[in-house]
């Protein structure tokens, strides 16, 4: 797997040509891909992929920040620092480490500090990462999602009523 730019520069993936086929149905979940982007890879790039946020959170259920996280970057990801923001206040950040992220592995990174809802109601979560090893994403237009969660203080238990119709003599 590569790409052949003329008759002498080219680039490949990493143990190519040794690389098997992942997919095992039909289902995008398990899809491989490769991204040539023209220009030199940077060396730290964590790119916030999907989060685990709902929909709907009750408010008193804490909710465990939780974003999978791919290395773009040429160097392997040791530690990362994952943030959050609710409703544009003040960023909760902590350090992720013991990480071993080589180039385009892919982690479920979990926040450190849970949210617990103050109030009933539509919620802005942005979730992002920070600092890869350290210093400074080189490309942070990549490493930020956003979401609206309904907060709501109380749910009413529900009872399925489940009829049958058969005959008139039952």
């Amino acid at each position: 797997l590569g790409i052949q730019i003329d008759g002498t520069t080219a680039s490949s993936v990493k143990g190519s040509p040794n690389i098997t086929n992942q997919v095992s149905d039909a289902i995008p979940e398990d899809n491989d891909f490769y991204q040539f982007i023209y220009g030199n890879q940077p060396t730290r790039d964590a790119a916030v992929l999907s989060h685990n946020l709902p929909n709907y959170l009750s408010r008193s259920a804490p909710l465990t920040m939780k974003a999978r996280v791919r290395n773009q970057g040429s160097a392997e990801i040791n530690t990362v620092t994952m943030n959050y923001s609710i409703n544009g206040g003040a960023a909760v950040s902590a350090n992720v480490s013991g990480l071993t992220m080589a180039n385009n592995d892919i982690n479920e990174l979990t926040h450190t500090t849970p949210w617990l809802a103050s109030a009933s109601g539509w919620a802005t979560v942005k979730i992002w990462t920070s600092n890869p090893n350290g210093a400074a994403d080189e490309i942070p237009s990549n490493d930020t999602l956003t979401a609206r969660i309904y907060v709501y203080d109380s749910a009413a238990p529900r009872k399925v009523m489940h009829e049958v119709f058969s005959s008139s003599t039952c």
